[in-house]
């Protein structure tokens, strides 16, 4: 199993179950209330349910968008980012 960071241009956190990292990648990036983007099958899964659980444990309150369809149009953008201003969310 590969796991790896890198940086070019910005750091990428790779390799099989490093969501577990959420939390360490959130507190290396200064981000505290991270607003979680998903699609509306992937939010239904353990993975996102753990990686939410794990970060609202480690006292990153974190919320979640999943109103995004795979290669999404302007208008799930454009929601993404009103909900992430009226959230009061920050990006580090």
């Amino acid at each position: 199993m590969i796991k790896s960071n890198w940086a070019y241009p910005t750091t990428v956190w790779f390799g099989s179950g490093r969501i577990v990292d959420l939390p360490k990648a959130c507190k290396t990036l200064g981000i505290k209330k991270p607003l979680f983007v998903t699609d509306s099958d992937l939010v239904k899964t353990e993975m996102v349910a753990s990686a939410i659980q794990s970060n609202n444990k480690n006292f990153i309150p974190t919320k979640v968008y999943s109103e995004v369809k795979g290669n999404p149009v302007s208008r799930y953008v454009t929601k993404g980012v009103e909900v992430f201003k009226s959230g009061t969310h920050d990006v580090g």
